[in-house]
């Protein structure tokens, strides 16, 4: 019992790092943002190669050590698709939104889901029924984790915690995989929404 409670640290560790590093896309992004989506369509073309060469035993030695430390009991048998949804819910925001909703967005991926996964799959305990599934322990990570990000990227402390409250909220939902493409559409459209909402409120009443 020891020893699987180990495993699943070392393999939950190991995951949510790699999704967690996704961060780096912010200021990346920040350079060039086409590079940045040029950079991870080959890295999704590179992973799901490695994918396949893994599930038939083969791949680089690196790549296929980490893929399998990172990877759960029950993905064993198929490609994991949680990197490629990542990578996705990354190019689409930053294709459909201008840089600074976008890295928001970014960030609430990255950091605020990689918390809630690694603090509710190690730590959580209280399961609330309106968060269906997810634990407390989880969602409150999360909320911290991306307020903060959020507080340095320059938000008021308002919108860092409503855009915060909005990240918990879409995370807590049943989506499997498919949260990385919801969560930093969903928080980059509403950072989009309060930009420009108050411009166009103007506009019509001018």
């Amino acid at each position: 019992m020891h020893q699987n409670r180990k495993n699943l640290l070392r393999s939950e560790l190991v995951r949510k790092l790699l999704h967690i590093s996704g961060v780096l896309c912010v200021p990346l992004a920040s350079y060039n943002t086409l590079f940045t989506i040029f950079l991870l369509y080959v890295a999704v073309i590179f992973y799901i190669g490695q994918e396949l060469l893994r599930l038939n035993g083969k791949g680089l030695p690196l790549a296929r050590a980490v893929l399998i430390l990172a990877s759960r009991n029950e993905e064993d048998k198929g490609i994991v698709l949680g990197p490629v949804t990542l990578a996705m819910g990354v190019i689409f925001v930053l294709v459909l939104f201008p840089l600074f909703p976008a890295q928001l967005g970014i960030i609430a991926l990255t950091l605020g889901d990689g918390a809630a996964s690694l603090i509710g799959r190690l730590w959580g305990r209280v399961r609330p029924r309106f968060l269906m599934g997810k634990s407390l322990e989880g969602s409150l990570a999360c909320f911290v984790a991306t307020c903060a990000a959020f507080l340095v990227m320059g938000l008021s402390c308002p919108a860092a915690c409503a855009l915060a409250l909005v990240a918990c909220c879409v995370e807590a939902l049943p989506l499997g995989n498919f949260d990385n493409i919801f969560i930093p559409v969903i928080v980059s459209g509403c950072a989009f929404a309060r930009g420009v909402l108050p411009y166009i409120h103007s506009y019509l009443i001018s």
